[in-house]
């Protein structure tokens, strides 16, 4: 079991989704750690209007 950390913030790139951490994030999980992954707005289905997503949104999402 790991010592008390900060928790873990995953985040993808490249059109992915927080699915691509699973199985990073399980392991992680798995050895004690808080972990979050994230779907950055306007990655979260194929449909989405990406036209009013800008680089401030996905910080906002972040932080």
């Amino acid at each position: 079991m790991a010592e008390q950390s900060a928790p873990i913030i995953l985040v993808p790139g490249f059109w992915l989704g927080a699915w691509a951490w699973n199985d990073v994030a399980n392991t992680l999980r798995a050895d004690g750690h808080d972990v979050t992954a994230i779907t950055l707005p306007g990655l979260d289905s194929i449909d989405t209007d990406r036209s009013g997503i800008t680089f401030a949104d996905h910080v906002d999402a972040i932080v």
